[in-house]
């Protein structure tokens, strides 16, 4: 029988296996991850002193800074963010980060745009 910890680093070695060649291109590695109908959760690590150029997505992005520091660009709107600090990309708003050092995040995706709280 496996235990969790086996588990855990087949789940990573599957996912790893799977990174789209446009997320290797800005030295991004997306690990372990829960998708549901509405959001997706998972860890991002960035390399120090890589950007992820100017883009946009259709859902909205929430990031949970764990470790380092990174500059985030939404429009005209600039900061940095560092352990503890939490961002919030709305749905198709141009934006970019910039690695200060490495950083692990964890980033949760909306893809539901419009949720009902009832």
């Amino acid at each position: 029988m496996q235990n969790n910890l086996d588990k855990r680093n087949t789940m990573t070695q599957l996912i790893e296996l799977n990174v789209p060649a446009a997320m290797k291109s800005f030295s991004v590695l997306r690990v372990p991850f829960l998708q549901t109908e509405n959001f997706t959760i998972h860890n991002t690590e960035l390399n120090a002193f890589v950007e992820e150029p100017w883009h946009k997505h259709p859902y909205k992005v929430v990031n949970i800074v764990m470790e380092g520091e990174f500059e985030m660009e939404i429009g005209d709107e600039a900061a940095i963010y560092g352990p503890g600090m939490i961002g919030y990309i709305p749905a198709n708003k141009m934006h970019r980060v910039f690695a200060l050092s490495d950083c692990k995040i964890i980033t949760i995706r909306y893809h539901q745009q419009q949720m009902n709280y009832k």
